[in-house]
């Protein structure tokens, strides 16, 4: 799957969650709506991607039973109550090539 192709994936399942973005005809660029109307707010990918918003509507706010997280990782979370969506914000940010990380969660 090519980065263009997880970035439309990307975007549909953000859509789904009720995000309402478009992606350009570029594929560089995410628009972002409010309803019908455009909010003149562009971002690059890599802006959209790291956004509070962008990953709390991807990876979802709250824990549920059948998330996949270690033992040790799931002490530290519940000790510290991060959301689900920081932690992945999180992950994602450390690692080199971020859009293989969402790819996982297709």
């Amino acid at each position: 799957m090519t980065n263009k192709e997880i970035i439309e994936k990307v975007i549909d399942k953000v859509k789904k969650n009720g995000y309402d973005v478009e992606l350009s005809g570029s594929g560089n660029v995410v628009k972002i709506f409010n309803g019908k109307e455009f909010t003149k707010e562009m971002l690059t990918v890599l802006e959209f991607i790291f956004s509070h918003k962008f990953a709390k509507s991807f990876f979802g706010k709250e824990w549920e039973d059948g998330d996949i997280v270690s033992t040790p990782m799931s002490e530290i979370l519940e000790q510290e109550n991060i959301k689900k969506w920081q932690h992945h914000l999180r992950q994602m940010v450390l690692k080199k090539k971020p859009l293989l990380y969402l790819k996982k969660f297709l």
